[in-house]
């Protein structure tokens, strides 16, 4: 009884076969369409975003977040910033001090940026005598908010 039945599933199959295969064929042509050119241009990806503060000795804090590539966040001149950034690999240590006058007061600060860039992590700490030497001394516009 086994026998006979898989005899008759394999006749149907062989029945079948010539009937379907023009349906299958007509799926086949409409799942081919045209799909326009195709771009290779690499997709631009965000180098880096970084959290911003500034502390002064009596516990206040600024903070100012800052996304490059395209530039975004609360910083008030991302694109400055960011491009002495781009010019440091996003190494705060490595961005070139800005020549500016600042006054002999004493009143220390400390700044602070943390983030990623190029998906690897940075992070920078430095001590100031005062909020403009904090900002002259990491090119004058990272920590200008």
């Amino acid at each position: 009884m086994k026998v006979k039945f898989m005899r008759m599933s394999a006749i149907t199959a062989l029945i079948a076969m010539p009937l379907l295969m023009p349906a299958a064929t007509a799926v086949a042509d409409q799942s081919v369409t045209d799909v326009g050119p195709v771009h290779t241009d690499p997709i631009e990806v965000s180098p880096g975003t970084f959290t911003l503060s500034i502390e002064s000795p009596d516990g206040m804090v600024r903070a100012a977040s800052l996304t490059c590539g395209p530039e975004a966040g609360t910083h008030p001149d991302a694109t400055t910033a960011c491009q002495q950034l781009i010019e440091a690999d996003g190494y705060l240590e490595r961005v070139p001090p800005a020549q500016s006058m600042c006054p002999a007061i004493y009143e220390p600060v400390t700044v602070e940026a943390t983030g990623r860039w190029n998906s690897q992590e940075r992070s920078f700490v430095g001590s100031f005598g005062n909020s403009c030497q904090a900002v002259a001394e990491t090119g004058g516009v990272i920590f200008q908010y």
